[in-house]
């Protein structure tokens, strides 16, 4: 058992998705290292320890109503991440 936020030095943590098929877990943070943005870890389901950023993005902007969703499209043969979220009192919606 591990303490992911302090591993990965993240809080504010607005989603989090795990991938049956790949055995990894993604995880949409507000802030990384105190500082404000848009952060997307991802580690394996059995080794937590062996993370990456998936996405850094520093905008020294809140966000809410996140989502992460995984899409598949298996007669064209591709998987992809989709990230939605709205900025905090910008009223703005990102995908």
């Amino acid at each position: 058992m591990i303490d992911i936020d302090y591993a990965f030095k993240i809080s504010n943590i607005c989603e989090i998705i795990h991938d049956a098929e790949e055995r990894r877990f993604y995880l949409l943070v507000n802030k990384h290292k105190e500082k404000l943005g848009l952060f997307l870890v991802t580690f394996e389901d059995h080794n937590p320890l062996d993370f990456k950023f998936f996405l850094k993005y520093n905008n020294k902007l809140d966000i809410g109503n996140a989502s992460i969703a995984i899409i598949k499209n298996k007669e064209k043969g591709y998987k992809e991440l989709l990230v939605g979220y709205k900025t905090i009192f910008m009223n703005t919606y990102t995908v």
